[in-house]
């Protein structure tokens, strides 16, 4: 299972959770860990902005009853007007909540054991991706931390180079599965 933007966040969720074995492995494109992790830019740089207060409420409210407001957005991402039709300006309080990494982190990243490895470029303007390594270390099923030279956040999907260097992460993946003895 492989993922990027929300998608990351979710998959790091999954891996650590008790259905992780569904999956052979992890690939992780510059994830978004925690927002006090030593990866976090302030407001992802300059990408999103959280409407904390919002954000506060609507946790609060969860618990109480029926998720009536959960539609209100609490996440705003930078994207000019001429890409709204094409890409999600924002992400409500249900998006928010599951699709990003528990607030334990560092217990999350402990609990994957299924192989897997983290790309992000060393030029990504979202996250401090040269502390990738350190925060991923203490998970037993890390394979690699790898930084692509002269690639930034939205290089990571977009430049050829970067998509063929997650291909070979995938395929080292599955290497690493079938040295272990586990059939793909």
């Amino acid at each position: 299972m492989a993922g990027f933007l929300s998608g990351r966040g979710f998959i790091l969720r999954y891996a650590a959770s008790t259905e992780a074995k569904a999956f052979q492995s992890f690939l992780l494109l510059s994830p978004f860990v925690h927002q006090s992790a030593p990866t976090q830019r302030e407001n992802s740089g300059g990408w999103v902005r959280v409407g904390v207060p919002r954000l506060i409420l609507l946790q609060g409210l969860s618990g109480m009853g029926p998720p009536q407001l959960n539609h209100l957005a609490v996440r705003r991402f930078a994207i000019d007007k001429a890409n709204r039709d094409l890409l999600t300006p924002s992400y409500d309080f249900n998006l928010t909540a599951h699709f990003r990494p528990r607030d334990d982190n560092q217990t999350s990243i402990r609990a994957v054991t299924q192989p897997l490895m983290v790309l992000a470029g060393d030029k990504d303007e979202a996250f401090q991706a040269e502390h990738f390594a350190d925060v991923f270390s203490v998970s037993p099923g890390l394979i690699g931390v790898k930084l692509l030279l002269g690639i930034d956040h939205a290089g990571l999907i977009l430049q050829p180079d970067a998509l063929q260097q997650a291909v070979a992460a995938v395929s080292k993946l599955q290497a690493s599965k079938m040295l272990a003895g586990v059939k793909p």
